[in-house]
């Protein structure tokens, strides 16, 4: 049986308990990462959704006023005039 030292055993000890540490840390840490983009995703699409429902409703009055591209504003960009 081979035999090792006390400052060997130590050491070895210690880096792998290191490691498993450091590895429940981790997956505890993902665990809670995914647990909160979850949530933010169940909030999210849902103002995202009710934001784009006003934004398309706030472009169609600005098109009706003649804004366009322009942004309702008319007045000369440049080029060619004609």
């Amino acid at each position: 049986m081979p035999t090792v030292d006390a400052a060997g055993f130590d050491r070895a000890f210690t880096t792998a308990l290191r490691d498993v540490l450091m590895t429940s840390y981790l997956t505890t840490i993902t665990g809670a990462q995914m647990k909160l983009a979850e949530r933010i995703s169940a909030i999210v699409p849902t103002a995202a959704a009710e934001r784009g429902e006003r934004d398309r409703g706030e472009g169609r009055d600005r098109e009706r006023e003649g804004g366009g591209r322009g942004g309702g504003r008319g007045g000369y960009r440049g080029g060619d005039r004609k």
